[in-house]
């Protein structure tokens, strides 16, 4: 799964706000391959046997929200996108999503729509 805030060091694909890099996080994970989904749904059944080897993804994920959480009064809505995106792909890696086909984009370019919505707040407005 990608990260929200592009911790590898390059910018997310579009541009810097938090809205550009909460779509390009929502274009990757709908983009991922059955392929991709197959090697997820492999690692989940290897680590069932050993949670401790969960630690690197609650890491990613802790880092994720940490993005989230500095939208300050965004965050909300950028939460709720965020975890609709998450629990797509978490169902297509167990193979029982029931979106196919348009469904499924449709849903996409909703999330895309909200992900729009979402604004960087300037250092001023950021004092909560």
């Amino acid at each position: 799964m990608r990260a929200f805030r592009g911790d590898a060091g390059r910018p997310a694909r579009g541009g810097d706000t938090a809205a550009d890099k909460l779509k390009a996080y929502i274009q990757a994970t709908f983009a991922e391959d059955a392929n991709t989904r197959n090697v997820s749904a492999a690692l989940l059944a290897v680590v069932a046997n050993d949670l401790q080897l969960l630690a690197p993804v609650r890491e990613h994920q802790q880092r994720d929200v940490a993005g989230l959480v500095e939208l300050g009064q965004q965050f909300p809505r950028a939460a709720v996108v965020w975890l609709a995106t998450i629990g797509q792909w978490f169902l297509e890696v167990l193979d029982v999503s029931p979106l196919k086909g348009d469904q499924r984009q449709q849903v996409m370019e909703e999330l895309l729509r909200l992900a729009e919505t979402v604004q960087t707040p300037t250092a001023t407005a950021n004092t909560e």
